[in-house]
Protein backbone atom coordinates (compact mmCIF):
# COMPACT_ATOMS: atom_id res chain seq x y z
CA UNK A 1 0.00 0.00 0.00
CA UNK A 2 2.82 2.43 0.78
CA UNK A 3 4.39 1.83 -2.63
CA UNK A 4 1.07 2.33 -4.40
CA UNK A 5 0.44 5.52 -2.41
CA UNK A 6 3.87 6.85 -3.42
CA UNK A 7 3.09 6.00 -7.02
CA UNK A 8 -0.24 7.85 -6.80
CA UNK A 9 1.40 10.94 -5.33
CA UNK A 10 4.09 11.04 -8.04
CA UNK A 11 1.53 10.54 -10.78
CA UNK A 12 -0.54 13.37 -9.34
CA UNK A 13 2.41 15.75 -9.45
CA UNK A 14 3.05 14.82 -13.10
CA UNK A 15 -0.60 15.29 -14.05
CA UNK A 16 -0.85 18.64 -12.27
CA UNK A 17 1.28 20.26 -14.95
CA UNK A 18 -1.08 18.93 -17.64
CA UNK A 19 -4.47 19.68 -16.16
CA UNK A 20 -5.45 21.81 -13.14
CA UNK A 21 -8.22 19.53 -11.87
CA UNK A 22 -7.69 16.12 -13.51
CA UNK A 23 -4.84 15.25 -11.12
CA UNK A 24 -7.13 15.28 -8.08
CA UNK A 25 -9.63 13.04 -9.86
CA UNK A 26 -6.88 10.58 -10.71
CA UNK A 27 -5.59 10.59 -7.16
CA UNK A 28 -9.07 9.91 -5.78
CA UNK A 29 -9.40 6.86 -8.03
CA UNK A 30 -5.85 5.72 -7.34
CA UNK A 31 -6.31 5.94 -3.59
CA UNK A 32 -9.36 3.69 -3.77
CA UNK A 33 -6.97 0.99 -4.96
CA UNK A 34 -4.68 1.69 -2.01
CA UNK A 35 -7.65 1.67 0.33
CA UNK A 36 -8.51 -1.80 -0.81
CA UNK A 37 -5.14 -3.03 0.47
CA UNK A 38 -4.88 -1.00 3.67
CA UNK A 39 -7.48 -1.31 6.42
CA UNK A 40 -6.61 0.69 9.51
CA UNK A 41 -7.75 -0.69 12.82
CA UNK A 42 -7.43 2.66 14.63
CA UNK A 43 -6.09 0.93 17.72
CA UNK A 44 -6.70 3.03 20.84
CA UNK A 45 -8.30 5.95 19.03
CA UNK A 46 -11.16 5.79 21.52
CA UNK A 47 -8.61 6.82 24.17
CA UNK A 48 -9.00 10.40 22.94
CA UNK A 49 -12.62 10.27 24.13
CA UNK A 50 -12.19 8.30 27.35
CA UNK A 51 -12.11 9.78 30.86
CA UNK A 52 -8.53 10.41 32.09
CA UNK A 53 -8.56 11.57 35.71
CA UNK A 54 -4.83 11.35 36.50
CA UNK A 55 -3.61 14.43 38.37
CA UNK A 56 -0.10 15.11 39.60
CA UNK A 57 2.46 17.88 39.93
CA UNK A 58 5.96 18.06 38.47
CA UNK A 59 6.47 14.47 37.30
CA UNK A 60 9.78 14.57 35.44
CA UNK A 61 11.34 12.56 32.61
CA UNK A 62 14.83 12.85 31.13
CA UNK A 63 15.11 13.49 27.39
CA UNK A 64 17.74 12.41 24.91
CA UNK A 65 19.18 15.80 23.89
CA UNK A 66 19.60 18.94 26.03
CA UNK A 67 17.33 21.81 25.03
CA UNK A 68 18.81 25.18 24.08
CA UNK A 69 18.18 27.94 26.64
CA UNK A 70 15.70 29.65 24.32
CA UNK A 71 13.49 26.53 24.37
CA UNK A 72 13.09 26.63 28.16
CA UNK A 73 9.57 27.34 29.32
CA UNK A 74 6.08 25.90 29.72
CA UNK A 75 4.02 24.16 27.06
CA UNK A 76 0.38 24.30 28.22
CA UNK A 77 -2.35 22.38 26.43
CA UNK A 78 -6.01 21.79 27.41
CA UNK A 79 -7.91 18.56 26.80
CA UNK A 80 -11.17 16.74 27.40
CA UNK A 81 -10.78 15.20 30.86
CA UNK A 82 -14.00 13.58 32.06
CA UNK A 83 -17.01 12.37 30.07
CA UNK A 84 -19.42 11.27 32.79
CA UNK A 85 -20.47 11.84 36.39
CA UNK A 86 -22.94 10.11 38.68
CA UNK A 87 -24.37 7.78 36.05
CA UNK A 88 -24.88 10.53 33.46
CA UNK A 89 -22.78 10.76 30.33
CA UNK A 90 -22.04 13.68 28.06
CA UNK A 91 -23.40 13.12 24.56
CA UNK A 92 -21.41 15.89 22.86
CA UNK A 93 -17.69 15.34 23.33
CA UNK A 94 -16.93 19.07 23.55
CA UNK A 95 -19.24 19.25 26.59
CA UNK A 96 -16.82 17.13 28.64
CA UNK A 97 -15.17 18.58 31.74
CA UNK A 98 -11.95 20.33 30.77
CA UNK A 99 -8.42 19.56 31.92
CA UNK A 100 -5.11 21.44 31.75
CA UNK A 101 -1.61 20.05 31.24
CA UNK A 102 1.71 21.81 31.65
CA UNK A 103 5.03 20.48 30.38
CA UNK A 104 8.01 22.39 31.74
CA UNK A 105 10.93 22.21 29.30
CA UNK A 106 14.42 22.80 30.71
CA UNK A 107 17.82 21.48 29.74
CA UNK A 108 17.58 17.65 29.63
CA UNK A 109 14.27 17.27 31.43
CA UNK A 110 10.55 17.58 30.84
CA UNK A 111 8.33 17.86 33.94
CA UNK A 112 4.57 17.37 33.61
CA UNK A 113 1.64 18.67 35.67
CA UNK A 114 -1.94 17.47 35.04
CA UNK A 115 -4.95 19.16 36.62
CA UNK A 116 -8.70 18.85 36.17
CA UNK A 117 -10.21 22.32 35.81
CA UNK A 118 -12.09 23.09 39.05
CA UNK A 119 -14.55 25.39 37.30
CA UNK A 120 -17.88 26.44 38.73
CA UNK A 121 -19.53 23.87 36.45
CA UNK A 122 -17.21 21.09 37.65
CA UNK A 123 -17.49 22.03 41.33
CA UNK A 124 -21.29 22.24 41.24
CA UNK A 125 -21.41 18.87 39.46
CA UNK A 126 -19.15 17.29 42.08
CA UNK A 127 -21.32 18.68 44.86
CA UNK A 128 -24.51 17.35 43.23
CA UNK A 129 -22.90 14.02 42.32
CA UNK A 130 -24.15 14.39 38.75
CA UNK A 131 -23.68 16.66 35.74
CA UNK A 132 -24.76 20.12 36.82
CA UNK A 133 -26.65 23.00 35.27
CA UNK A 134 -25.36 24.91 32.28
CA UNK A 135 -25.83 24.95 28.54
CA UNK A 136 -24.48 21.98 26.60
CA UNK A 137 -24.16 21.20 22.93
CA UNK A 138 -26.26 18.08 23.54
CA UNK A 139 -28.33 17.03 26.55
CA UNK A 140 -26.78 14.27 28.67
CA UNK A 141 -27.67 10.58 28.58
CA UNK A 142 -29.82 10.00 30.56
CA UNK A 143 -31.11 13.60 30.55
CA UNK A 144 -30.55 15.73 33.62
CA UNK A 145 -33.46 15.82 36.04
CA UNK A 146 -35.96 18.52 35.12
CA UNK A 147 -38.93 18.29 37.56
CA UNK A 148 -40.45 21.70 36.73
CA UNK A 149 -40.40 21.41 32.94
CA UNK A 150 -37.95 22.21 30.17
CA UNK A 151 -38.65 25.95 30.18
CA UNK A 152 -37.57 26.23 33.81
CA UNK A 153 -34.50 24.10 33.20
CA UNK A 154 -33.40 26.31 30.32
CA UNK A 155 -33.55 29.35 32.57
CA UNK A 156 -31.57 27.44 35.20
CA UNK A 157 -29.01 26.50 32.55
CA UNK A 158 -28.65 30.16 31.59
CA UNK A 159 -28.07 31.02 35.25
CA UNK A 160 -25.56 28.17 35.71
CA UNK A 161 -21.79 28.77 35.84
CA UNK A 162 -21.26 28.13 32.09
CA UNK A 163 -17.52 28.39 32.59
CA UNK A 164 -16.18 25.11 31.13
CA UNK A 165 -13.75 27.11 28.99
CA UNK A 166 -10.77 25.07 27.78
CA UNK A 167 -10.26 25.77 24.08
CA UNK A 168 -7.08 27.84 24.37
CA UNK A 169 -4.90 29.72 26.86
CA UNK A 170 -3.10 33.05 26.88
CA UNK A 171 -0.61 34.68 29.23
CA UNK A 172 -1.07 38.36 30.10
CA UNK A 173 1.80 39.43 32.30
CA UNK A 174 1.80 36.82 35.06
CA UNK A 175 -1.86 35.94 34.58
CA UNK A 176 -2.91 32.72 32.87
CA UNK A 177 -6.32 32.84 31.16
CA UNK A 178 -8.27 29.93 29.69
CA UNK A 179 -10.38 30.93 26.70
CA UNK A 180 -13.25 29.90 24.50
CA UNK A 181 -15.34 31.94 22.04
CA UNK A 182 -16.96 33.73 24.94
CA UNK A 183 -16.45 37.17 26.47
CA UNK A 184 -15.85 35.38 29.79
CA UNK A 185 -12.42 33.83 30.45
CA UNK A 186 -11.10 31.87 33.43
CA UNK A 187 -7.93 32.79 35.28
CA UNK A 188 -5.64 29.94 36.30
CA UNK A 189 -2.34 29.72 38.13
CA UNK A 190 0.30 29.18 35.41
CA UNK A 191 2.32 26.82 37.62
CA UNK A 192 -0.20 24.76 39.62
CA UNK A 193 -2.95 25.05 36.94
CA UNK A 194 -5.47 25.71 39.76
CA UNK A 195 -8.52 27.69 38.63
CA UNK A 196 -8.70 31.10 40.32
CA UNK A 197 -12.03 32.34 38.95
CA UNK A 198 -13.50 34.46 36.19
CA UNK A 199 -10.87 36.79 34.77
CA UNK A 200 -11.92 40.18 36.10
CA UNK A 201 -11.49 43.03 33.63
CA UNK A 202 -10.93 46.47 35.12
CA UNK A 203 -12.04 48.56 32.17
CA UNK A 204 -15.21 49.89 30.55
CA UNK A 205 -14.80 48.23 27.14
CA UNK A 206 -18.25 46.61 27.30
CA UNK A 207 -19.82 48.88 29.91
CA UNK A 208 -23.58 49.14 29.40
CA UNK A 209 -23.21 46.75 26.44
CA UNK A 210 -24.21 43.13 25.94
CA UNK A 211 -21.15 41.11 24.83
CA UNK A 212 -22.15 37.84 23.19
CA UNK A 213 -18.95 36.43 21.69
CA UNK A 214 -15.20 36.73 21.41
CA UNK A 215 -12.40 34.67 19.85
CA UNK A 216 -10.39 31.92 21.51
CA UNK A 217 -7.51 32.91 19.22
CA UNK A 218 -6.05 36.32 20.16
CA UNK A 219 -3.24 37.41 17.87
CA UNK A 220 -0.04 39.36 18.40
CA UNK A 221 0.11 42.63 16.53
CA UNK A 222 2.90 42.18 13.95
CA UNK A 223 4.45 45.58 14.76
CA UNK A 224 3.84 46.10 18.49
CA UNK A 225 3.70 42.51 19.73
CA UNK A 226 0.65 43.32 21.85
CA UNK A 227 -2.21 40.82 22.08
CA UNK A 228 -5.23 41.73 19.97
CA UNK A 229 -8.71 40.21 20.13
CA UNK A 230 -12.33 41.23 19.60
CA UNK A 231 -15.56 41.11 21.54
CA UNK A 232 -18.93 40.93 19.79
CA UNK A 233 -21.58 43.35 21.06
CA UNK A 234 -25.24 43.01 20.12
CA UNK A 235 -27.85 45.76 20.15
CA UNK A 236 -30.78 44.19 22.04
CA UNK A 237 -33.27 46.49 20.30
CA UNK A 238 -32.20 46.17 16.66
CA UNK A 239 -30.39 42.83 16.83
CA UNK A 240 -27.40 44.30 14.96
CA UNK A 241 -23.88 43.44 16.06
CA UNK A 242 -20.60 45.33 16.32
CA UNK A 243 -17.16 43.74 16.63
CA UNK A 244 -14.98 45.78 18.99
CA UNK A 245 -11.29 45.15 18.43
CA UNK A 246 -9.02 45.72 21.43
CA UNK A 247 -5.42 45.28 22.53
CA UNK A 248 -3.84 44.05 25.76
CA UNK A 249 -0.54 45.12 27.28
CA UNK A 250 1.44 43.07 29.78
CA UNK A 251 1.88 46.20 31.92
CA UNK A 252 -1.91 46.62 32.27
CA UNK A 253 -3.14 43.01 32.05
CA UNK A 254 -6.71 43.73 33.12
CA UNK A 255 -7.34 46.80 31.02
CA UNK A 256 -8.35 46.43 27.37
CA UNK A 257 -7.82 49.37 25.02
CA UNK A 258 -10.35 49.76 22.22
CA UNK A 259 -8.77 49.91 18.76
CA UNK A 260 -11.68 50.04 16.32
CA UNK A 261 -15.37 49.12 16.02
CA UNK A 262 -16.54 47.13 13.00
CA UNK A 263 -20.31 47.24 12.32
CA UNK A 264 -21.47 43.79 11.28
CA UNK A 265 -25.26 43.65 10.96
CA UNK A 266 -26.42 40.06 11.58
CA UNK A 267 -24.48 38.74 14.62
CA UNK A 268 -21.72 36.64 13.03
CA UNK A 269 -19.90 33.70 14.58
CA UNK A 270 -16.14 33.77 14.05
CA UNK A 271 -13.77 31.37 15.78
CA UNK A 272 -10.64 33.16 14.54
CA UNK A 273 -9.65 36.19 12.48
CA UNK A 274 -6.77 37.79 10.59
CA UNK A 275 -4.46 40.67 11.50
CA UNK A 276 -1.78 42.67 9.68
CA UNK A 277 0.03 45.74 10.95
CA UNK A 278 -2.55 47.93 9.16
CA UNK A 279 -5.79 45.93 8.96
CA UNK A 280 -8.02 43.49 10.76
CA UNK A 281 -9.75 40.83 8.63
CA UNK A 282 -13.00 39.27 9.85
CA UNK A 283 -14.03 36.23 7.78
CA UNK A 284 -17.83 36.02 7.83
CA UNK A 285 -19.20 32.53 7.58
CA UNK A 286 -22.83 32.44 6.38
CA UNK A 287 -23.65 31.57 10.00
CA UNK A 288 -25.19 33.76 12.68
CA UNK A 289 -25.07 33.34 16.43
CA UNK A 290 -28.73 32.93 17.48
CA UNK A 291 -29.20 32.58 21.21
CA UNK A 292 -32.98 32.58 20.90
CA UNK A 293 -32.78 29.15 19.28
CA UNK A 294 -30.74 27.93 22.26
CA UNK A 295 -33.46 29.09 24.65
CA UNK A 296 -36.12 27.36 22.56
CA UNK A 297 -34.27 24.06 22.11
CA UNK A 298 -31.89 23.91 25.05
CA UNK A 299 -28.88 22.91 22.88
CA UNK A 300 -25.88 25.10 22.02
CA UNK A 301 -25.59 23.49 18.58
CA UNK A 302 -28.68 25.48 17.61
CA UNK A 303 -26.82 28.75 18.23
CA UNK A 304 -25.01 28.40 14.89
CA UNK A 305 -27.76 29.15 12.38
CA UNK A 306 -27.29 29.03 8.62
CA UNK A 307 -27.92 32.27 6.73
CA UNK A 308 -29.81 31.76 3.49
CA UNK A 309 -27.72 33.07 0.60
CA UNK A 310 -28.68 32.99 -3.06
CA UNK A 311 -26.27 35.64 -4.36
CA UNK A 312 -23.09 37.41 -3.29
CA UNK A 313 -23.57 38.81 0.19
CA UNK A 314 -21.63 40.52 3.01
CA UNK A 315 -22.66 37.50 5.10
CA UNK A 316 -20.36 35.28 3.01
CA UNK A 317 -17.34 37.52 2.75
CA UNK A 318 -14.24 39.03 4.31
CA UNK A 319 -14.76 42.28 6.22
CA UNK A 320 -11.58 44.39 6.32
CA UNK A 321 -11.16 47.43 8.58
CA UNK A 322 -8.26 49.84 8.81
CA UNK A 323 -6.52 50.03 12.20
CA UNK A 324 -5.66 53.69 11.64
CA UNK A 325 -8.97 54.85 13.14
CA UNK A 326 -10.03 56.49 9.88
CA UNK A 327 -13.13 54.32 9.45
CA UNK A 328 -11.91 52.86 6.16
CA UNK A 329 -13.59 49.50 5.56
CA UNK A 330 -14.08 47.25 2.57
CA UNK A 331 -15.77 43.89 1.96
CA UNK A 332 -14.55 41.16 -0.39
CA UNK A 333 -17.24 38.63 -1.28
CA UNK A 334 -17.35 35.01 -2.41
CA UNK A 335 -19.96 33.49 -4.73
CA UNK A 336 -23.04 32.05 -3.06
CA UNK A 337 -21.91 28.62 -4.25
CA UNK A 338 -18.60 28.98 -2.37
CA UNK A 339 -19.67 29.21 1.26
CA UNK A 340 -16.97 30.45 3.62
CA UNK A 341 -16.98 27.74 6.28
CA UNK A 342 -13.75 27.81 8.26
CA UNK A 343 -12.19 27.21 11.66
CA UNK A 344 -8.65 28.56 11.98
CA UNK A 345 -6.41 31.20 10.45
CA UNK A 346 -2.92 30.23 9.34
CA UNK A 347 -1.64 33.77 8.73
CA UNK A 348 -2.56 37.10 7.17
CA UNK A 349 -0.24 39.50 5.37
CA UNK A 350 -0.25 42.28 2.77
CA UNK A 351 1.37 42.63 -0.62
CA UNK A 352 1.17 45.34 -3.26
CA UNK A 353 -2.21 44.25 -4.60
CA UNK A 354 -4.09 43.30 -1.46
CA UNK A 355 -4.33 41.19 1.66
CA UNK A 356 -3.53 37.47 1.67
CA UNK A 357 -5.26 35.28 4.25
CA UNK A 358 -4.87 31.51 4.63
CA UNK A 359 -7.68 29.59 6.37
CA UNK A 360 -8.58 25.99 7.16
CA UNK A 361 -11.93 25.63 5.40
CA UNK A 362 -14.67 23.02 5.36
CA UNK A 363 -17.31 21.87 2.84
CA UNK A 364 -20.06 22.25 5.48
CA UNK A 365 -20.57 24.23 8.67
CA UNK A 366 -17.89 22.73 10.97
CA UNK A 367 -19.79 23.78 14.10
CA UNK A 368 -22.90 21.82 13.13
CA UNK A 369 -21.16 18.56 12.29
CA UNK A 370 -21.92 15.47 14.31
CA UNK A 371 -19.78 16.18 17.38
CA UNK A 372 -21.15 13.38 19.53
CA UNK A 373 -19.12 10.77 21.35
CA UNK A 374 -21.09 7.97 19.69
CA UNK A 375 -20.16 9.32 16.27
CA UNK A 376 -16.45 9.64 17.10
CA UNK A 377 -16.41 6.09 18.47
CA UNK A 378 -18.00 4.69 15.29
CA UNK A 379 -15.23 4.09 12.76
CA UNK A 380 -17.52 3.66 9.76
CA UNK A 381 -19.44 6.83 10.58
CA UNK A 382 -16.42 9.07 11.20
CA UNK A 383 -14.53 7.74 8.17
CA UNK A 384 -17.54 8.46 5.98
CA UNK A 385 -18.09 12.01 7.25
CA UNK A 386 -18.09 14.20 4.13
CA UNK A 387 -17.73 17.36 6.18
CA UNK A 388 -14.68 16.16 8.08
CA UNK A 389 -12.09 16.89 5.40
CA UNK A 390 -10.74 20.37 6.03
CA UNK A 391 -8.51 22.02 3.45
CA UNK A 392 -6.29 25.08 3.70
CA UNK A 393 -7.15 27.76 1.17
CA UNK A 394 -5.44 31.04 0.34
CA UNK A 395 -7.57 34.07 -0.49
CA UNK A 396 -6.40 37.34 -2.05
CA UNK A 397 -8.48 40.35 -0.98
CA UNK A 398 -7.67 43.17 -3.45
CA UNK A 399 -7.22 46.74 -2.24
CA UNK A 400 -8.78 48.01 -5.48
CA UNK A 401 -12.50 47.60 -6.09
CA UNK A 402 -14.20 50.03 -3.77
CA UNK A 403 -16.34 49.23 -0.76
CA UNK A 404 -17.60 45.86 -2.03
CA UNK A 405 -15.87 43.65 -4.60
CA UNK A 406 -15.19 39.97 -5.20
CA UNK A 407 -12.26 38.05 -3.76
CA UNK A 408 -9.59 38.27 -6.45
CA UNK A 409 -8.16 34.79 -6.16
CA UNK A 410 -8.29 31.61 -4.09
CA UNK A 411 -5.85 28.73 -4.07
CA UNK A 412 -5.75 25.27 -2.49
CA UNK A 413 -2.76 24.77 -0.16
CA UNK A 414 -3.38 21.25 1.17
CA UNK A 415 -4.40 17.83 -0.08
CA UNK A 416 -8.23 17.67 -0.30
CA UNK A 417 -8.19 13.92 0.27
CA UNK A 418 -6.78 14.52 3.74
CA UNK A 419 -8.08 16.81 6.48
CA UNK A 420 -5.80 19.67 7.53
CA UNK A 421 -6.32 21.76 10.66
CA UNK A 422 -4.73 22.71 14.01
CA UNK A 423 -2.23 24.94 12.26
CA UNK A 424 0.88 26.82 13.31
CA UNK A 425 3.53 29.04 11.75
CA UNK A 426 6.77 30.58 12.93
CA UNK A 427 5.39 33.33 15.21
CA UNK A 428 8.03 35.70 13.83
CA UNK A 429 6.31 35.39 10.43
CA UNK A 430 2.92 36.56 11.74
CA UNK A 431 1.64 39.37 9.54
CA UNK A 432 4.38 38.73 6.97
CA UNK A 433 4.67 36.49 3.95
CA UNK A 434 5.36 32.97 5.21
CA UNK A 435 6.80 30.01 3.35
CA UNK A 436 5.88 27.25 5.81
CA UNK A 437 3.13 26.10 8.09
CA UNK A 438 2.72 22.98 10.21
CA UNK A 439 -0.52 21.15 10.92
CA UNK A 440 -2.27 18.04 12.12
CA UNK A 441 -3.43 15.76 9.31
CA UNK A 442 -6.27 13.26 9.45
CA UNK A 443 -7.06 10.74 6.68
CA UNK A 444 -3.37 10.52 5.78
CA UNK A 445 -4.12 7.14 4.19
CA UNK A 446 -7.07 8.83 2.45
CA UNK A 447 -9.58 6.49 4.05
CA UNK A 448 -9.33 6.54 7.85
CA UNK A 449 -9.87 9.68 9.96
CA UNK A 450 -7.66 8.21 12.69
CA UNK A 451 -4.73 7.89 10.28
CA UNK A 452 -2.98 10.97 11.70
CA UNK A 453 0.28 12.86 11.27
CA UNK A 454 1.97 16.16 12.00
CA UNK A 455 2.93 17.68 8.66
CA UNK A 456 5.19 20.46 7.44
CA UNK A 457 3.85 22.34 4.39
CA UNK A 458 6.09 24.32 2.07
CA UNK A 459 4.37 27.18 0.22
CA UNK A 460 7.03 29.15 -1.67
CA UNK A 461 7.86 28.28 -5.25
CA UNK A 462 5.61 26.78 -7.89
CA UNK A 463 2.83 24.44 -6.77
CA UNK A 464 4.40 21.45 -8.50
CA UNK A 465 7.65 22.07 -6.64
CA UNK A 466 6.13 22.30 -3.16
CA UNK A 467 7.03 19.52 -0.81
CA UNK A 468 5.89 18.28 2.57
CA UNK A 469 7.47 16.31 5.39
CA UNK A 470 5.64 14.59 8.21
CA UNK A 471 5.90 12.75 11.50
CA UNK A 472 3.63 9.79 12.19
CA UNK A 473 3.51 6.44 13.95
CA UNK A 474 0.94 3.72 13.47
CA UNK A 475 -1.91 4.12 15.96
CA UNK A 476 -0.40 7.26 17.51
CA UNK A 477 -2.62 10.35 17.73
CA UNK A 478 -0.83 13.74 17.90
CA UNK A 479 -2.00 17.10 19.21
CA UNK A 480 -1.68 20.47 17.53
CA UNK A 481 2.02 21.32 17.05
CA UNK A 482 3.58 24.53 18.38
CA UNK A 483 6.77 26.02 16.93
CA UNK A 484 9.54 27.33 19.18
CA UNK A 485 11.50 29.47 16.70
CA UNK A 486 15.27 29.77 16.72
CA UNK A 487 16.28 33.27 17.92
CA UNK A 488 19.58 33.26 16.04
CA UNK A 489 20.13 36.16 13.68
CA UNK A 490 19.40 35.18 10.10
CA UNK A 491 17.88 31.84 11.10
CA UNK A 492 15.69 30.29 8.37
CA UNK A 493 11.94 30.49 8.84
CA UNK A 494 11.70 26.77 9.54
CA UNK A 495 14.55 26.72 12.08
CA UNK A 496 13.31 25.75 15.51
CA UNK A 497 11.70 23.03 17.59
CA UNK A 498 8.22 21.65 17.05
CA UNK A 499 6.49 20.47 20.24
CA UNK A 500 3.29 18.45 20.65
CA UNK A 501 1.81 15.58 22.64
CA UNK A 502 0.95 12.21 21.11
CA UNK A 503 -1.19 9.39 22.47
CA UNK A 504 0.16 5.89 21.88
CA UNK A 505 -3.19 4.21 21.26
CA UNK A 506 -1.99 0.64 21.77
CA UNK A 507 -0.41 1.32 25.18
CA UNK A 508 -2.70 4.22 26.18
CA UNK A 509 0.26 6.40 27.13
CA UNK A 510 1.08 9.98 26.18
CA UNK A 511 4.49 11.30 25.13
CA UNK A 512 5.79 14.81 24.56
CA UNK A 513 7.46 14.90 21.14
CA UNK A 514 10.17 17.40 20.14
CA UNK A 515 11.01 17.60 16.43
CA UNK A 516 13.47 19.53 14.33
CA UNK A 517 10.96 21.82 12.59
CA UNK A 518 13.02 21.86 9.38
CA UNK A 519 13.61 18.15 8.91
CA UNK A 520 10.68 16.79 11.02
CA UNK A 521 13.14 14.36 12.64
CA UNK A 522 12.78 13.52 16.32
CA UNK A 523 15.15 15.42 18.60
CA UNK A 524 13.79 14.03 21.87
CA UNK A 525 10.68 12.55 23.38
CA UNK A 526 9.55 12.48 27.00
CA UNK A 527 7.37 9.79 28.48
CA UNK A 528 5.47 7.74 29.02
CA UNK A 529 3.00 9.94 30.91
CA UNK A 530 -0.60 8.99 31.75
CA UNK A 531 -2.95 9.36 28.76
CA UNK A 532 -4.25 12.73 27.63
CA UNK A 533 -7.59 12.82 25.81
CA UNK A 534 -8.60 14.90 22.81
CA UNK A 535 -6.61 18.14 22.97
CA UNK A 536 -7.45 21.62 21.75
CA UNK A 537 -4.77 24.32 21.33
CA UNK A 538 -1.31 24.29 22.90
CA UNK A 539 0.73 27.40 23.70
CA UNK A 540 4.37 27.84 24.70
CA UNK A 541 5.36 30.39 27.33
CA UNK A 542 9.08 31.17 27.52
CA UNK A 543 10.75 30.74 30.90
CA UNK A 544 11.17 34.47 31.46
CA UNK A 545 7.37 34.85 31.25
CA UNK A 546 6.70 32.18 33.87
CA UNK A 547 5.50 32.74 37.40
CA UNK A 548 2.32 33.27 39.32
CA UNK A 549 1.39 35.90 41.84
CA UNK A 550 -2.00 34.61 42.88
CA UNK A 551 -3.58 31.55 44.42
CA UNK A 552 -6.74 29.58 43.88
CA UNK A 553 -9.95 30.98 45.33
CA UNK A 554 -13.60 30.02 45.25
CA UNK A 555 -15.22 30.20 41.81
CA UNK A 556 -17.88 32.95 41.52
CA UNK A 557 -21.09 32.04 39.68
CA UNK A 558 -21.86 33.69 36.35
CA UNK A 559 -25.33 34.37 37.71
CA UNK A 560 -23.72 37.41 39.38
CA UNK A 561 -22.55 38.55 35.95
CA UNK A 562 -26.05 38.03 34.56
CA UNK A 563 -27.60 40.20 37.23
CA UNK A 564 -24.99 42.93 36.78
CA UNK A 565 -25.51 43.07 33.01
CA UNK A 566 -29.28 43.12 33.48
CA UNK A 567 -29.05 46.00 35.93
CA UNK A 568 -26.73 48.11 33.80
CA UNK A 569 -28.68 47.39 30.60
CA UNK A 570 -32.01 48.50 32.00
CA UNK A 571 -33.37 47.30 35.31
CA UNK A 572 -36.33 45.00 35.01
CA UNK A 573 -36.77 45.11 31.25
CA UNK A 574 -37.45 41.79 29.54
CA UNK A 575 -34.94 42.61 26.81
CA UNK A 576 -32.23 43.25 29.38
CA UNK A 577 -32.87 39.98 31.20
CA UNK A 578 -32.79 38.02 27.92
CA UNK A 579 -29.62 39.81 26.86
CA UNK A 580 -27.99 39.10 30.20
CA UNK A 581 -28.87 35.42 29.90
CA UNK A 582 -27.35 35.41 26.41
CA UNK A 583 -24.14 36.95 27.75
CA UNK A 584 -23.81 34.23 30.37
CA UNK A 585 -24.81 31.36 28.12
CA UNK A 586 -22.36 32.33 25.39
CA UNK A 587 -19.65 31.13 27.76
CA UNK A 588 -20.80 27.60 26.97
CA UNK A 589 -20.05 27.99 23.25
CA UNK A 590 -16.97 26.18 21.96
Amino acid sequence: PVAISDFCSKAVMDLQAVHKSLHWLFKAVCIQVVGGFAASEDVGYEGLFTTALDEFHHRCQDIQQPLPAWASGDFIIPSLGQFEMGGQHFVGFMDAFGKLHRFELKDKQVCATYRMMRTGFYNESLKAGTIGRGFLFHETDPPRDCPFGQAVCRVQNAMGPNDNTFVNTMRIGKHGVSLTDSPVGLEFDPKTLDIIGNYQWEDSLTSRKVPYTSSAHPLQHPATGELVDFVGIQNVLTGDATMRLYELKAETPKSRRSLVDIPDGIPPYMHSFGLTSRHVVLPHMPVKFDFTSVLLTGEMTKAFQEISITKTSPDNAFHVMSLAGDGQKFIRTLPASDRLYYTHTVNTYENESGIVIDLSTAPTNPFQRNLTLAFMMDKAARDGDKGARMVVRRFLLPFDGGDIAPVAHSELLSDPLMSTDFLTINPRSAGKKHCFFWSVQWFTDHSSMASMAVMKHELCGQSAERSSLSWSRKNWYPSEPTLLPSPEAGAPEDAGILVFTALDGAKRQTFLILLDAATMEVLSEAGPFPPIGFTTHGEFYAADASGSDSGAVEIPSLSDVVREVAETSGRGSAAAVAAAAAAAASAAAA
